[in-house]
């Protein structure tokens, strides 16, 4: 598999590498993508002690497309393969990921908006969360929405969603759920290109596995504010606060079967000048987990970006902190457990034609745990080669 992936993407590169526009044929637009990643990783299981590294290859091909079906009908989607091979424990580690989405958009009269979609993922988790092994797992995601000028400056949505995580791994199918979403949002615009919204959802979870099932089911309520779109010169992006309050439907041991968790979520993108670009990325929200007898955990994560072009180069540099905090206490350790993970990263990426783009980068990770068995340090340097057809 990994010398079929690799021929492809040379046989590929060298057909198209005098294109540099994207395909046509007839109506649909066509952009085929391919990378590939070279890197090494110091600490591939990420644990305290006895840390093992490997070379891991990055291979992928893509290929995006678009139409017009009408001047109201745009439809859009994307399929993509990558391989990913490592040089130790490979009959262990190596695994095939694939992606595929489709996105209808249909504009009504009035400025009405219809959209509609689905992406599916068969992939891993990699070992960057409470798990510390590769993860088989499918995820499906379906979506709709509508949204409608309501009167004068105001608007409104109504939007809904069903989520499907499913684990290959006996290890992990305690994960395996169902999740469906559905809300709306009230808008105000206070400028041309600024919003002002409100918005509510209801969710419903359920697991799939036995022993869990009724115990991590759970109904909650998720109430939000916030701001979208031009928020100040120079400023873009989205940035809004709420809570969410979930109720499980049976008890687990001691744990409180009411939970109540403050949150936000933005994305802000300055500009103070041109080609320089600062990106703040924040969130706070429950996740959910089978360790112990916590059924979700909090995380709250804040990354900062900075990039900068000069000629035909772009260096960028950036760091990250998150704060998982899970709500029960850990059997025998007569406390609650806290993780703080710290990630440093810098890149440089090099155009070398308008299809071709090279890079290199370091990233520096690390978890500071109460628990110390959780603990690791990582060192990641990696090289990537990037065709855009």
């Amino acid at each position: 598999m990994k010398k079929l992936i690799i021929a492809l993407c040379l046989t590929l590169s060298a057909a198209s590498a005098q294109a540099m526009q994207n395909i046509k044929l007839g109506g649909v637009e066509i952009k085929p993508v391919i990378t590939s990643q070279e890197k090494y990783d110091s600490n591939i299981y990420l644990t305290r002690d006895l840390a093992k590294g490997s070379l891991i290859n990055r291979s992928a091909l893509g290929l995006g497309f678009m139409t017009k079906e009408s001047a109201r009908l745009s439809i859009k989607g994307a399929y993509s393969i990558e391989g990913v091979f490592y040089s130790r424990s490979h009959r262990i580690n190596d695994a095939v990921h694939h992606t595929g989405d489709i996105m209808a958009d249909y504009k009504l009269s009035g400025d009405r908006n219809i959209t509609a979609g689905d992406k599916y993922l068969a992939t891993t988790d990699q070992a960057t969360s409470e798990l510390t092994a590769r993860a088989k797992r499918w995820q499906n995601i379906a979506n709709v929405a509508y949204e409608s000028p309501l009167k004068g400056k105001l608007g409104y949505g109504i939007d809904a969603q069903h989520t499907v995580n499913h684990y290959l791994s006996t290890k992990n199918k305690a994960l395996n759920r169902d999740e469906i979403l559905a809300g709306a949002n009230l808008s105000f615009r206070l400028q041309p290109k600024t919003k002002l919204f409100l918005a509510y959802h209801f969710g419903s979870l359920k697991y799939e596995e036995r022993t869990l099932a009724g115990k991590g089911d759970a109904l909650y309520s998720n109430v939000d504010m916030g701001l979208s779109g031009d928020l100040a010169p120079k400023l873009t992006g989205k940035i809004m606060g709420g809570a969410q309050f979930r109720l499980y439907r049976r008890d687990l041991a001691t744990a409180s079967n009411s939970r109540t968790t403050g949150g936000y979520g933005a994305q802000l993108n300055w500009r103070p000048m041109a080609k320089t670009e600062v990106v703040w990325y924040g969130n706070r929200a429950n996740v959910e987990s089978t360790f112990g007898n916590s059924r979700f955990y909090t995380t709250t994560l804040n990354d900062l970006g900075v990039s900068r072009e000069i000629n035909k180069f772009k260096a960028g540099m950036g760091a990250s902190y998150e704060s998982v905090r899970y709500p029960e206490e850990t059997v025998g350790a007569n406390a609650k457990r806290r993780d703080s993970n710290y990630i440093g990263r810098a890149t440089l990426d090099y155009n070398i034609q308008k299809w071709l783009k090279a890079g290199a980068g370091y990233t520096y990770k690390m978890r500071r745990s109460n628990e110390r068995s959780n603990n690791y340090v990582d060192n990641v340097a990696s090289l990537e080669i990037k065709g855009m057809f």
